[in-house]
């Protein structure tokens, strides 16, 4: 026990009155992998557990970072698809990114888009009424959203965006002074 550092984080009593809360969900690639060769159900718990607390945390929106899936295969798109479908079904509104492990071509002979075939749903696309895509591309979307009297403006940007990207990223955030970022 001499060795053991107190951090101060865990001397806090846990948050139990939520004003609202987002939930972040990033880097599941090694989950969904190992969910397809070794037939886990992992990706379902961290899905299942941010919905079994949406009201209780008032999750008011999840950001998914990236990496989704390990190899970009259909296997472990077909279960990221499952999650999101979850999500649609409760109403909880969210964003995927695509991260390095899922681009085009990063393990995939076919260079098929896997994110905007098995993602690009129309109810994930209606979520962004309030904004829009890049190109049309669910790769670059954003939307607006307020919670409480707090103006968001939300950008989910590809991996590696290109200039052009930065640049369209750039005017929306310039045309919402009034959004947090």
């Amino acid at each position: 026990n001499d060795l053991l550092v107190k951090i101060p984080y865990f001397d806090k009593a846990p948050v139990t009155d939520y004003a609202y809360s987002f939930a972040v969900v990033g880097d599941t690639q090694i989950v969904a992998e190992n969910d397809v060769i070794k037939g886990e159900n992992n990706l379902a718990k961290i899905y299942d557990w941010i919905l079994a607390n949406k009201d209780s945390k008032n999750i008011q929106y999840v950001f998914g970072l990236g990496d989704i899936t390990d190899n970009n295969t259909p296997a472990e798109w077909a279960l990221a698809k499952e999650q999101m479908e979850k999500m649609d079904a409760a109403g909880l509104a969210y964003s995927v990114v695509r991260g390095n492990h899922d681009l085009v071509g990063y393990n995939d002979s076919t260079k098929t888009d896997y994110m905007t075939q098995y993602l690009g749903t129309a109810a994930y696309k209606s979520q962004f009424a309030t904004g829009g895509f890049y190109d049309e591309n669910i790769s670059n979307p954003w939307r607006t959203f307020k919670v409480g009297n707090i103006n968001y403006l939300m950008l989910a940007l590809d991996f590696g965006p290109t200039d052009e990207v930065l640049a369209w990223a750039g005017e929306i955030i310039a045309d919402h002074p009034d959004h947090s970022v």
